[in-house]
C-alpha cells in the first residue's frame, strides 16, 4: 500500500453465491486515485461500478484483495469504525436522492451526520451548504415541494456536511434531464475546486464521465482499457 494516494484498491475481487454458483462482481480490480482527483467509472450494467463505489464506502467488504482510503486501512477495521468513517470522512449521493418525506430540506441535511455532532453545530454549516447549491430559499420545504434537480442538491448538500474529503456519487445524474445534469456538473465542479475534494463517480452518461480528470473502465469486474 502506498500512503501517498487517497484511495488504494489492489487486487479487489468480490464474488456472491447466487443459486448454487458464483456470480463474481469484481475480479482483481487495481485503482489508485490521488488526493484531490476526480475519476469516473463507466461501463455496462452489471460491470462492477455499484460494487466498487460500495466496497470503497466500506458498505461491504471484498471477497479479496485490499483498499486503503486516506490512510485508513479497511481490511483492519470493525463494522463500527467504518460507520464512523463513512459519517466523518466521505459523503455518498445515489442516483435518488434518499431524502426523507417528514423532514425539510434543511433537516434532511442535518440528519445525515447525527448523532456524531450536535445538532445546533450542524444546523449552521448546513444552511451555509445549501445556500451554496442554491437552495438558501429553500432550507424550510419538504421534498415533495423541490423539483428534481432541487433534491439531487440538497443530497450534495447532506453528502458535503463536515467537509469529508471524499465524494462517491453512484449515477448521481441518472433521474436528472440534460440541463439539470449540466447545472449539478457546473456546480460539483466549484465545490470540489473550492473544498478540495477527492470524487469517485459512478455513471453511464458521457457528459459527466468527460467532467472527470480520468476514466476507469469496468467490463465484466476487470478494469479494460
Amino acid at each position: 500500500m502506498t500512503a501517498g494516494h487517497g484511495i488504494v484498491i489492489e487486487s479487489v475481487s468480490r464474488a456472491y453465491s447466487m443459486g448454487g454458483g458464483q456470480v463474481i462482481a469484481l475480479d482483481a480490480v487495481d485503482m489508485n486515485v490521488a488526493p484531490g482527483e476526480s475519476i469516473a467509472i463507466v461501463g455496462p450494467s452489471g460491470s462492477g461500478k455499484s460494487t466498487l463505489l460500495h466496497l470503497v464506502a466500506g458498505l461491504d467488504r471484498p471477497t479479496s484483495g485490499r483498499i486503503e482510503v486516506f490512510g485508513r486501512r479497511l481490511w483492519e477495521m470493525s463494522e463500527r469504525e467504518l460507520t464512523r468513517m463513512r459519517a466523518t470522512s466521505l459523503g455518498y449521493v445515489f442516483q435518488d436522492p434518499h431524502l426523507l418525506p417528514g423532514l425539510t430540506a434543511l433537516e434532511n441535511v442535518i440528519a445525515s451526520r447525527l448523532p456524531w455532532r450536535g445538532r445546533r453545530d450542524l444546523a449552521a454549516e448546513a444552511r451555509e451548504l445549501l445556500a451554496a447549491v442554491g437552495l438558501e430559499g429553500r432550507t424550510e420545504h419538504a421534498p415533495h415541494r423541490l423539483s428534481g434537480g432541487e433534491r439531487q442538491r440538497v443530497a450534495l448538500a447532506r453528502a458535503l456536511l463536515g467537509h469529508p474529503p471524499l465524494l462517491i456519487a453512484d449515477e448521481p445524474t441518472g433521474n436528472l434531464d440534460a440541463v439539470t445534469t449540466d447545472d449539478l456538473l457546473r456546480l460539483l465542479g466549484e465545490l470540489r475546486r473550492r473544498l478540495g475534494l477527492t470524487v469517485l463517480l459512478a455513471t453511464h452518461d458521457a457528459a459527466v464521465a468527460a467532467s472527470a480528470d480520468r476514466t476507469v473502465r469496468l467490463a465484466g469486474g476487470r478494469v479494460v482499457a
